[in-house]
This record gives structure tokens, C-alpha cells and sequence, in this order.
């Protein structure tokens, strides 16, 4: 749907992180396949295309590229790395769902009529981008940590907000502008009513002034704090006990024990969280 007018283009200088990201992520699923298929864990193989296409290259390039799409001075780039992407995948997918993948070759561009899947080469991994692989997970990390923060005090997920201020944070953020629904990202700390989160180095500020009412977001905080006092209570009751340590499951025990650090992790969050509004 977005190959209109389509220019393939290997001008490598002009890739960005997202592009280089994708398709270092492409040569670690051909890598992952050729050895499963090596291996004949073919549950493997189709694990590693699933999370490979829905959630690398669905979920987050095609959504960070966008923009890029809509311009005509910037699309042949995406627009490359796109059909690098799909021709790879329909031949990586091919032992799996041969018919299906013949016919979506066939619809990019540069595929002749009388070609066939089964005679193409087959894709061999390249050189991973190990930077760009970090760099993305990095900013994926802040893009979820901001919905998060979002989530948390009730703003619906397709309400597009002013600004989100970062700190310590100076890499291009159009990805965590598009991706997380804000207008624009401004670095350094809001001045007025805030709530705050940290991720990846990142200090991530959502200004909440006029979104939501202080007073009760704090005692909506305080009630989501002692109910979870009361289940970190009951956790810790069972491994106080000397009688259930030692009868119980050591992995009832260990899920137990991860079970009060999660809980006592929250609920520091929330105290921390609780400070910010009774100070605003």
C-alpha cells in the first residue's frame, strides 16, 4: 500500500536507526531460522518469523517510518528497506506456507511473473548493527515506559497530548513523539505539575497539569498502595512461616519470594509517586 512510485535505493549513508535496526533484527531471524531448520525445530523457526514480522517489523518499523512515507524526498529509503524486509521474509517463510508466500512475492515490486520462490537464493544473515539494535531498544524502552506513565493516571492511549519533556536524553525523538502521541518532545524538566518516571538513563516527565484532578489521583494512589500492602502482607506471612518454607515447592517458594520483591518495588513507586502530587 505504501510502494506508490517505488525507487529501490542503497544508499546505506542514508539509513537511521530504525532502518538499520530492522534489518540487523531481519539477519538475526535468518540466522535463527537456518539453524532451527538445521536442527529440525521447525517450532523454533516459525517463532523466531512470528516475532521477527508482527512485532519487530509491524509493531514498531512500520509505525516509526510513517512519516517518512508521506514525504516524497523521504520515502524511497523506507520504501527500500521495506521490500528488503517482506522479499526476505516470503522466502524465509516459504517451507512453511508456500502457496500464500508465492502469491505476496509476486505482489512487490521487481518480482517477474514467471519467477518462483523455490528457485530464488536463500537469504543468508548479515553483519548485525549491534549499535543500532541498542539504540532502538533503547528508545522503544522510553516509548513504553511514557505509555506506561500515561496508563497510569487514565489518558486513553489515542489522545494526542502537547509535550513530553526527557532528560538526559539528546538522540532523535521522532519515534517517541509519534509512537507515545505527543505534538512535540521538549528536553528538561516541566515547571509545572508533573508525574516522572526513569528508563534507560532517561528521566521521563508527563506534565498532568489539567489532565487529571490531584487530590484524587493521590487518594486513588493511596488506595492502590494498601491494597497492595495487604497482598504483600499475605506473601509474607506464608515465607515467614518455617512450616510452609519447608514443605512447599522450592519454585512455590521462589515464585512467593519474586512475588513480595515485585510488590514492594510498586509500592515504592507509589510512595514515590504519592510525594509528587501531595508536593504539587
Amino acid at each position: 500500500m505504501n510502494l506508490e512510485g517505488y525507487q529501490s535505493s542503497s544508499d546505506v549513508a542514508d539509513l537511521l536507526v530504525e532502518d538499520k535496526w530492522i534489518l540487523s533484527r531481519l539477519s538475526a531471524c535468518a540466522d535463527t531460522v537456518q539453524q532451527s531448520l538445521e536442527k529440525q525445530n521447525m517450532m523454533e523457526a516459525c517463532k523466531a518469523l512470528y516475532e521477527f514480522f508482527w512485532t519487530e517489523f509491524c509493531d514498531w518499523y512500520l509505525e516509526a517510518i510513517k512519516s517518512r512515507l508521506r514525504e516524497e524526498s523521504t520515502r524511497s529509503i523506507p520504501q527500500s528497506v521495506m521490500v528488503q524486509c517482506l522479499d526476505q521474509f516470503c522466502k524465509l517463510m516459504h517451507p512453511f506456507m508456500p502457496h500464500i508466500t508465492e502469491e505476496l512475492w509476486h505482489q512487490l515490486p521487481g518480482v517477474y511473473p514467471d519467477a518462483f520462490l523455490n528457485y530464488e537464493q536463500w537469504p543468508i544473515s548479515d553483519t548485525r548493527d549491534l549499535e543500532a539494535e541498542k539504540e532502538m531498544e533503547r528508545r522503544i524502552e522510553i516509548v513504553r515506559c511514557i505509555r506506561n506513565l500515561r496508563h497510569e493516571v487514565g489518558i486513553e492511549p489515542r489522545q494526542s497530548l502537547p509535550a513530553i519533556h526527557l532528560e538526559n536524553y539528546q538522540d532523535d525523538s521522532e519515534l517517541i513523539r509519534t509512537q507515545s502521541r505527543f505534538d512535540k518532545v521538549l528536553f528538561g524538566k516541566p515547571s509545572g505539575m508533573h508525574i516522572s518516571a526513569t528508563v534507560a538513563g532517561v528521566d521521563v516527565h508527563l506534565p498532568t497539569e489539567g489532565l487529571i484532578d490531584p487530590a484524587k489521583e493521590l487518594e486513588r494512589l493511596t488506595r492502590d498502595a494498601e491494597k497492595k500492602q495487604a497482598e504483600l502482607a499475605g506473601i509474607l506471612s506464608r515465607l515467614n512461616n518455617a512450616d510452609f518454607v519447608a514443605r512447599a515447592k522450592p519454585e512455590v517458594v521462589e515464585r512467593d519470594r519474586a512475588a513480595a520483591t515485585a510488590l514492594e518495588e510498586e509500592i515504592t513507586k507509589i510512595t514515590e509517586r504519592k510525594k509528587q502530587f501531595a508536593h504539587n
